[in-house]
């Protein structure tokens, strides 16, 4: 009875490591993972500001009051025509700056939905906020032809 007792002792058992030995290979890991993170969020960052650089220069440039880039950026320091400074400050950028003003905003009240509902894949059709927006859209429809 008492070899078949240690034989099952001994097979229960398990080696295990050093405390330390298991920590640094956490610690190991968890840079490992810091850094990889801190790359990758670097690298999209970047991506994003290129991006608005590019939508932001095509905003303030194209329209149908043709203005080059120079124009652009003349009318921006103050510089360059009359017909130029009033294009870019009383038109292009407002509408500019209001695109990625609402932009955020919208980003940000998706974060706050998807928290709010505890799901990150949520989106305003699933509690039906779409259908109530289509229906108070339609109702303030039949009462400004009346």
């Amino acid at each position: 009875m008492s070899g078949t007792g240690t034989v099952a002792s001994t097979v229960g058992m398990h080696v295990r490591r050093p405390k330390e030995a298991e920590g640094a290979v956490v610690g190991l890991l968890r840079d490992v993972r810091r850094r990889t993170w801190l790359r990758v969020s670097a690298v999209f960052a970047a991506l994003v500001v290129i991006v608005f650089a590019a939508f932001s220069v095509e905003l303030l440039v194209g329209g149908s009051a043709e203005l080059s880039p120079g124009a652009v950026l003349d009318a921006l320091f103050g510089e360059g025509t009359v017909v130029g400074r009033l294009v870019v400050w009383e038109s292009r950028l407002p509408r500019a700056l209001t695109a990625v003003l609402v932009g955020a905003l919208f980003g940000m009240a998706g974060v706050v939905y998807q928290r709010l509902i505890g799901n990150v894949l949520a989106t305003p059709d699933i509690i039906g906020v779409s259908s109530c927006l289509l229906y108070t859209s339609d109702a303030a429809d039949e009462r400004s032809s009346v």
